[in-house]
Formats: C-alpha cells, structure tokens, sequence
C-alpha cells in the first residue's frame, strides 16, 4: 500500500540531520537561525520550505485516510488550515495499540475540501501558501493526539506568553514555554508517517475493485474527486451499465461543466423536480445530447458505447469532424453518424486500440471510469 506525505519529493526526516532545503524548523524546535534541534523550543509540527516550489506553491495531500473535521480560515494564526480526523491508526507510543490521530495542515493558499468530507490517503487537500502567522510560503504540519482539546493544538495562548514574561510569540517558542504540553499532545508527524509506511490506516476504494485491477487508478481518481460513488453494499459494480441521466451527471461533474437554472423540461419524460432535470435541460439547451424521435429523453435507459463517446466528447468540448473516410473498428462503419466520435477518441486514446469497438453495447461503469480518466489526465 502506497503512503502518503504531505507534499512530494520530500527528503527524510532525520533528527540531527535535518535536510534544511526543506525543513525550515523542526518537531519542538525554535526559530532560532542555524539552530535545528529538537526538544529545544514549543514548536509543535515541522514547517516544511515551499520556497523549494515553483511559485512557493506545492500540492498538499493527506497523509492517511480520514474526515475533515476543519476547513477554514484563521488569520491571526493558522491562516487557510485543514484539520483531518483519523482513526485506528497505530499509536506512536504503543504501537500494539490503537488510537486517533488528527493531521493538520496551515497556512495554505487554497483549501480543496470542506468540513464533513471523507478523504483518502494521497488526495490533494489544498496549495502551500503564506497565509496566516507566516513570513515565507511553507506548509506547517503537525499531528495532535486524540486527547488534545483543540485541534491544531497550540501549546500556549498570548495571554499566557506574556503573563510569562516572553515579549513575543517567537521569543515563547524559542525558550521552550509548555514543552511538556507540546509532547503530551502532538507527535512528531514526519518520523510517524516515515515509521508506518505500509501500516498506515487505509479504507478499501471499493469491496469489489482491487488494488491490482487494471482501473484502480481511473475509479480511485474519479471517487476520490466526486465523480463517481458507490452502492449500499461498498461495491462498485464495475460491470453494470449506466443509463442516460447518470452518465450525464458524471460528464459534468468530472469536466466541472456549470448547469443553469431552467423552469421547464424540453422533454415530456423530464420533470423539473427529478434531480437529473438541470443536466439533462442545460445539456440539450447546449446541444450535448437529443432526444429519441418520439420526443422523449428516458433518462433511465442504458446508454450505449457510440452515445457514450459523444455524450463525453461534447461535454469536454472537444471538436469532432461531421464525417470521416476511414473506421479504426471492423464493425464501426464509416457512414454512421457515430463514427467520427469513434475516431476522434481512438486517435486521442481516450479508447483501447482493439479490432472492434461494439458501439451498439450497453456501456459499463468500468468502461466509462477508464475513459472520463484518460480525458482529464
């Protein structure tokens, strides 16, 4: 199984040696330049360099799988910050033991997820920013134990600090104020994702998709971005067809195509109150789709693979010619109305080279996951 880090191409994180192009100040360290010691200042997570970046901007991912429990904006301090909720992971202290972990992640330009959303280890949560308490773009990543009572967990308040003595927020940091709450509370977060690798909580994408399926990648990247789900039973039924509505909904979702408000159907098997109703009228206002001769749009049909293609095709806006002169496929003939929709998605990869195509079969989920993956990747 596959682990995650917070951002890519990270070094390791080794106490002693730090790898200071990317570590900027370590797990209960301080601020103090040159000085990369831990067990020395109150500093609860390890803030990790997006200078290193382009544009001081990098994808950041979650670690393991979880809930967001916290997706907002903090300006005095954490600025933009995800908190994600994660349980039975392997305690750190007691690794015979279970526990919940909370990974957090501050400072961030953009946030990618909301609060009450389920994520898997490895999906793109937000952008390394500069926001919030913070001199240079980096991303500060911590991981509180279950027992903290707030998440990011802080060990000391302003008011604290000063009732101290400390003139600053820096100068608490760099004395080591409340150490002893900073470790009973968090965890060093690098040397535990680095130590559990492969032992890393994790849910299964589907009960009835493994990880060595040829379209794992498509189906996790498509359930990972909301464009597909599963059934009741935590399957994903790889072979099932797919009817006319849903299919429609998927192509938007996937190719972030907007649906606009409408008051009528244009079809009498449409009613305004079904949920399908604003893609099936947005995507025939559209041109994207026609109805069947006698004026209905049965949704509940299932869609064949010809339908599919130009339905996908024209909902990611690729141009396709009126006609073409050649068919790749022994049973796609070069005058069907379907047939440049063929060509243009076998010459774009989008479907496999093989001798046939069967237009006329009903498509499967597995089949359009593979080929709404190949058009966004």
């Amino acid at each position: 199984m596959k682990t995650s880090l917070p951002l890519s191409g990270l070094p390791l994180y080794v106490p002693g040696r730090i790898n200071v192009s990317y570590f900027t100040t370590v797990y209960l360290g301080n601020y103090i330049s040159g000085d990369y010691n831990e067990n020395v200042g109150s500093h609860c997570g390890v803030d990790i360099d997006a200078t290193k970046y382009p544009n001081g901007q990098a994808d950041v991912y979650a670690v393991m799988d979880g809930t967001v429990k916290t997706a907002g904006f903090n300006h005095a301090s954490y600025g933009n910050y995800i908190v994600v909720k994660h349980p039975n992971c392997i305690d750190f202290a007691d690794p015979s033991k279970t526990t919940t972990y909370y990974s957090c992640y501050l400072h961030l330009s953009s946030l990618n997820v909301t609060a009450g959303q389920s994520v898997n280890r490895g999906v793109k949560i937000g952008v390394t920013g500069n926001t919030g308490n913070s001199t240079s773009a980096h991303l500060h990543f911590q991981i509180d134990c279950a027992s903290a009572p707030f998440h990011p967990y802080w060990p000391f308040t302003t008011a604290e600090y000063q009732a101290a003595g400390y003139t600053s927020f820096n100068d608490a940091v760099n004395h080591a104020f409340h150490i002893d709450q900073a470790k009973q509370y968090t965890i060093n977060p690098l040397l535990y994702i680095q130590q559990y690798l492969d032992s890393l909580p994790t849910t299964p994408l589907f009960t009835d998709i493994a990880n060595s399926d040829e379209d794992y990648d498509a189906i996790k990247y498509l359930k990972d971005h909301g464009v597909i789900e599963g059934y009741s039973d935590g399957g994903f039924k790889p072979d099932n067809p797919i009817n006319r509505a849903e299919l429609l909904k998927m192509a938007f979702v996937a190719f972030s195509y907007k649906t606009r408000t409408f008051s009528s159907s244009s079809f009498p098997d449409v009613s305004v109150a079904d949920w399908f109703f604003p893609y099936v009228e947005t995507a025939k206002q559209d041109g994207l789709i026609q109805g069947y001769t006698d004026g209905n749009f049965k949704p509940g049909n299932n869609i064949t693979k010809a339908e599919t293609l130009k339905v996908l095709l024209n909902t990611k806006k690729i141009s396709v010619p009126v006609s073409v002169a050649i068919s790749y496929f022994s049973d796609v003939n070069v005058a069907s109305w379907y047939t440049p929709y063929v060509n243009i998605a076998y010459e774009q990869n989008i479907i496999d080279h093989t001798t046939t195509f069967s237009p006329h079969t009903n498509v499967t989920r597995r089949h359009v996951a593979r080929w709404i993956y190949r058009m966004i990747i």
